[in-house]
């Protein structure tokens, strides 16, 4: 599937799960996996190793064009590089295998992150919150595990923890990675 769609998949699932919040607008976790290790500048964090694995990003989607548009970008790579996730999801080594999204009009990207923190360590430091309000560490953190299924099971008990209703969208899923 053409990853331009998924802004308008992941509407008509929010849509179809009959929730009506507020245009969209959310928090996210991408599963993403990196399949060759890579070594990227990233803005002034400078020169970043990502070896061969699974990470978690966590972000928040509460300007215009919301969840559908943020992920939808992230997907589509596109040219202009404005967050630290774009670096590393332009190169060829690197893709969302699944993202898991849920609607609240609350910046609550923090505190989704701060629990899955508990779970997995945090991978390059100030990577993803420059702009943090809760002094995290980092918004893009390493587990161990190589499952795409337990990853996407421990987030979505995350969300649901802390008051969220996740959906998932896969443009890759296959269960298992590597």
């Amino acid at each position: 599937m053409q990853a331009h769609r998924v802004g308008q998949i992941l509407r008509r699932a929010i849509h179809y799960k009959g929730n009506s919040y507020n245009g969209g607008k959310g928090v996210y976790t991408l599963i993403i996996a990196v399949r060759t290790p890579l070594r990227l500048k990233v803005g002034r964090l400078g020169s970043l190793s990502f070896p061969k694995g699974l990470y978690l990003y966590t972000g928040s989607a509460l300007g215009p064009g919301g969840l559908g548009r943020r992920v939808d970008r992230h997907l589509r790579g596109g040219e202009h590089k404005f967050w630290h996730v774009d670096r590393l999801l332009a190169t060829k080594g690197a893709s969302v295998g699944l993202a898991i999204i849920a609607q609240t009009n609350r910046r609550m990207e923090c505190r989704v992150n701060r629990s899955l923190g508990k779970f997995y360590n945090s991978h390059a430091e100030g990577f993803g919150s420059s702009d943090c309000i809760e002094s995290c560490a980092s918004h893009l953190l390493k587990p161990k595990t190589h499952s795409m299924a337990a990853l996407r099971n421990n987030v979505f008990d995350v969300y649901r923890k802390t008051g969220l209703r996740p959906l998932s969208y896969s443009p890759i899923y296959r269960g298992h990675y590597m």
